[in-house]
């Protein structure tokens, strides 16, 4: 029989990332011991802003199993979704003292919010000094539309969003308010998951290219969560 020293402190340790490498903070995670047939939970921690977790446990958490260490898994949990697993690791069996276990989501999981809806939650409370003339309580997507080249240098050295996706998100704020302007207006999400597909960023442009290839675009970038699955719905 093997005699364990159930002080011994063991640590899991990695980075939870989207599948663009942009890292998943605020993520729950959960570390079990697998055995045959059933599991024992070491403990769970929330990732830091840079996608990082860090979970201490002791040997005590798997001595019933007779063992010198722990076959360790890893899972990232949707607490928006009833704490449904979205992704789990590979089991690592006898676990070192200090492992290093890093996860990937995919950005398709059901029920997790869209690139678009992301992008904007993160950056909104970085343009609370943003002014729009002519408009007293500007929202979200005033402010979007109103950045200019140095703002988006600043906001994706700040929040690492690649400079890309800002300046979709960006010129997708922007036809949004053109189209209310034209008394038909289009919800920027729209607009971005067209921009993400390939498609360009002006209205007159966007005139001259067919419905079919409009709609291929724009369920394409359903399939890949780019925008809100709601809008599935408003789509022809």
């Amino acid at each position: 029989m093997t005699v364990h020293t159930e002080t011994k402190t063991f640590v899991v340790q990695g980075h939870v990332r989207w599948t663009d490498g942009k890292p998943f903070a605020n993520a729950l995670v959960q570390v079990v011991d697998r055995d045959v047939r059933g599991e024992q939970l070491l403990g769970q921690s929330v990732t830091d802003k840079d996608g990082m977790y860090s979970l201490s446990y002791s040997a005590a958490k798997f001595a019933r199993a007779e063992k010198e260490s722990a076959d360790l898994q890893v899972r990232v949990l949707h607490r928006d979704a009833g704490n449904a697993v979205i992704t789990a690791s590979d089991v690592l069996f006898n676990a070192p003292a200090n492992a290093t276990v890093d996860l990937v989501v995919h950005q398709y999981v059901a029920g997790l919010l869209s690139e678009c809806e992301r992008l904007i939650a993160e950056v909104t409370p970085l343009l609370v000094n943003v002014t729009v003339p002519g408009v007293d309580k500007p929202t979200a997507i005033d402010r979007l539309a109103a950045l200019n080249t140095d703002d988006l240098q600043f906001l994706t050295r700040e929040t690492r969003i690649a400079l890309n996706k800002l300046i979709g998100l960006t010129a997708a704020a922007a036809l949004q308010k053109k189209s209310k302007e034209l008394r038909y207006e289009v919800p920027a999400a729209i607009f971005y998951g067209m921009a993400r597909e390939g498609l360009p960023t002006s209205l007159a442009a966007l005139g001259l290219i067919s419905d079919r290839r409009k709609a291929i675009a724009l369920g394409n970038a359903l399939q890949a969560n780019l925008i809100p699955s709601g809008l599935k719905q408003t789509l022809p």
